[in-house]
């Protein structure tokens, strides 16, 4: 191996980002990342500008000098960006070939997203070796069905909107054919924690004619880190065991290459794709460890033949499908006299095929017109056996159902998955949201600034003693504007010559400057200063030079009125946010436990402090929502770990739909609720409808209703329907029991 670092290029449909990766002895690190930059695929020199700045700002990051930046280069493609071959196809190999030659850099080889996942959780012991991967884009998502470590087809789909479930949903049926999707979903690419949290929650089994998974799938999500350290791992594994770098084969047609010729590229292939006019879908066969060594020429990059993949089709948003609650209505009145019913529609063909299978009697009668009468006479019978073969019944039970409450305080724990009726600990899953809120306002406040005069001045003593003047003593003018020594300065004692008659003043020279800003305090030369601390008799001051550089002017400036009046609107913003996201995602949740919806707004972040210069104040502020939601999964659990010492409840006929639990929270935490629950509902009870049939088949109408009253338990009142009224005296209940119906209807006393 002769280079110890390459860059790593991560291409999803419409977005990369370069990686710096360290190829050490033992493992490669991933020492630096660029940023993840959008790019045009209807504009080639979009994806170069992004490549570029990605690799600059990656190698920035590195502290790499420019000197010593690789110039190999590992792609990361899209999985649909290789053809049937396993090669790239053409205008893709175009766009990369293009950018490599003008970044000069080199290829190592290329590997699809989906296989470099597959390969390297192949050999993590911890994780399964069937599950399904999905990669999103901000467009479009690739779909790779993986058993046994080898992936067994791909779907490419195109959504129009933001990702949701049911897309997923779609394409799994779509994907599938007759064997059980494993119970896993990875998910890879353009993913936020409000998705991965929507497809938790997403109803995946016990849908009405929908069958994707045998129970609740795992949802894991890749962060964009843990992706680029997977991918620079499994390129590290091949160029470790040779597998990307091997010496150029010779071909027949060509002489052997020397040892400076370029290595070559191999590529993970898989076999020929179906192309269909509405979406590319892959069925790869499980032995897929063949291995096709390329030659690289132009930058990494073998000459192939091009397939044309076919564009994805566009998935509809998919019609959301709610089922009507039936309308309860109260029993009928109770009345024991059998109800009038219509003549079903006979088969008097099929009945005539049956009497003609019927021996007859044979008559022989001396004289014709008595024939007549008497084959009435003998065929009578097989008439009043109709009833018996056709009579069926419908027996309506009205039943006094159980009734159970509870009410008892239990605790509502995030932190558990197991239902504790002795310690009446309930497991719920905490669900959290973030809202955010801005507001930029004008500033209404002012701030006056300016800078301050500055000068020399001359100072004299007319004492005979020398004065020591400190740092900031204070000076006037006439008008009484003061000014500062800017140094301490000693000014020297007054001489006199005796003979001349003459006083030399001590004097020296100082700057000044002062104390406040404006151009008032400039002054002009020879303007007499005093000490204000000392007479005239002492000190006195002149201007030296001009004092000049004092200014002053008005700037608007952040005041106490803006932050009350930006707090204010950023109040009702944030509170608006607030309840549309409960009223549009919260509100919504399968199981929401509505009283524990806490709503939890941050600090306000100001952009400027109160008397900051700007022209305007923004702030943002940011809010969490979270709530508590029961799995509806396990609701007939619940009901039956809190009501199992009820001595009626083995006798009834449990369904979870005629339950409510109602929780009203006492107490609200992080991961903990404490809660009032409050659980009724109504069961009937249990009847073995097979027993009862056989008890009354064949049995008349008086012993069928004696019967029912003294073994049907808190039964009510019995109706019970045949289809021959007319007959009832000649007539039992069927004898066949597959001819009777039995209906329960609940009736409370």
């Amino acid at each position: 191996m002769d280079f110890d670092h390459f860059w790593l290029l991560s291409i999803e449909e419409s977005r990369l980002s370069v990686s710096l990766v360290n190829v050490g002895s033992q493992s490669a690190k991933v020492l630096s990342s660029g940023p993840v930059l959008d790019w045009d695929p209807n504009q080639p020199d979009s994806f170069l500008s992004a490549f570029d700045q990605s690799l600059s700002q990656s190698a920035q990051d590195a502290n790499l000098p420019e000197n010593s930046e690789p110039d190999k280069v590992s792609l990361v493609l899209p999985p649909f960006w290789l053809a049937h071959d396993g090669k790239i196809i053409k205008d893709k190999l175009d766009l990369i070939t293009s950018a490599c030659k003008k970044l000069n850099l080199k290829a190592l080889g290329y590997i699809a997203s989906d296989d470099a996942i597959v390969e390297y959780y192949n050999k993590q012991e911890e994780y399964p070796s069937s599950y399904i991967l999905l990669g999103l884009s901000n467009s479009q998502f690739a779909l790779s069905l993986v058993y046994f470590g080898k992936i067994k087809s791909k779907i490419l789909k195109k959504f129009d909107s933001i990702f949701v479930p049911e897309y997923l949903e779609t394409a799994l049926i779509e994907l599938n054919n007759t064997s059980t999707l494993p119970p896993q979903i990875m998910v890879y690419g353009d993913q936020t924690a409000s998705l991965i949290s929507d497809l938790n929650n997403y109803p995946w089994v016990s849908k009405k004619d929908v069958e994707t998974f045998l129970h609740l799938p795992n949802i894991e999500s890749i962060d964009s880190s843990e992706i680029i350290r997977i991918y620079s791992k499994v390129i590290y594994n091949q160029i470790k065991s040779n597998l990307l770098l091997l010496p150029k084969s010779s071909s027949p047609d060509e002489p052997e290459t020397t040892s400076n010729s370029s290595p070559v590229l191999e590529v993970e292939t898989s076999l020929p794709v179906e192309e269909e006019p509405e979406e590319i879908q892959t069925d790869i066969p499980e032995d897929n460890n063949d291995i096709e060594e390329v030659p690289l020429i132009d930058f990494g990059f073998a000459p192939a033949t091009f397939d044309e993949v076919s564009q994805p089709e566009l998935i509809p948003p998919p019609e959301r499908v709610t089922e009507s609650i039936p309308s309860v209505t109260p029993p009928p009145e109770l009345n024991l006299t059998p109800q009038k019913t219509s003549l079903p529609k006979i088969d008097f063909k099929n009945i005539l095929s049956k009497l003609k299978s019927l021996p007859l009697p044979k008559i022989s009668l001396p004289l014709k017109n008595k024939k007549l009468p008497l084959i009435i006479i003998s065929i009578l019978p097989i008439f009043l056996l109709i009833p018996f073969l056709f009579s069926t019944a419908k027996i309506i039970i009205f039943i006094n159902p159980y009734q159970f409450e509870l009410d008892t305080q239990v605790n509502l724990d995030s932190t558990t998955t197991q239902i504790d009726a002795e310690s009446k600990r309930i497991p719920v899953t905490k669900q959290s949201f973030t809202v955010s809120s801005s507001i930029v306002v004008p500033t209404t406040g002012t701030k006056t600034i300016g800078e301050k005069a500055k000068g020399e001045i001359t100072i004299y003593n007319k004492t005979d003693q020398s004065v020591d003047l400190a740092q900031s003593s204070v000076l006037q003018d006439s008008t009484g504007r003061e000014f500062e020594l800017i140094a301490p300065v000693s000014v020297p004692a007054s001489s006199s010559d005796l003979e001349e008659g003459v006083i030399n003043l001590g004097k020296i020279q100082a700057t000044v400057v002062a104390s406040q800003i404006g151009p008032e305090s400039n002054l002009t030369k020879d303007t007499e200063l005093i000490f204000k601390n000392y007479s005239k008799n002492q000190l006195v001051a002149k201007v030296s030079e001009s004092l000049a550089g004092g200014t002053q002017e008005d700037i608007p400036a952040v005041a106490q009125a803006d932050k009350d009046q930006i707090e204010s609107q950023l109040g009702q913003s944030i509170q608006q946010a607030i309840d549309e996201k409960v009223d549009e995602d919260v509100e919504r949740l399968e199981g929401l436990i509505m009283d524990t919806v806490k709503k939890s707004p941050n600090r306000i972040v100001y952009s400027r402090e109160i008397g900051e210069e700007a022209d305007e104040l923004s702030a943002s502020i940011e809010a969490e929502i979270s709530a508590f939601v029961i799995n509806p999964q396990i609701k007939s659990e619940i009901i039956s770990a809190f009501l199992s010492s009820n001595p009626d409840f083995d006798k009834a006929e449990i369904n979870p739909d005629s339950f409510d639990l109602t929780f009203k929270v006492i107490k609200l935490e992080s991961s903990l609720a404490s809660a009032q629950f409050i659980l009724n509902g109504l069961a009937k009870p249990k009847l073995d409808e097979t027993q009862i049939k056989q008890n009354i088949s064949g049995k008349s109408l008086k012993k069928a209703q004696d019967y029912l009253t003294n073994n049907i338990p808190r039964a009510i009142n019995f109706n019970i329907q045949t289809n021959f009224p007319f007959l009832e005296f000649i007539n039992p209940l069927p004898f066949r029991q597959e001819n009777i119906t039995i209906e329960t209807k609940t009736e409370s006393l």
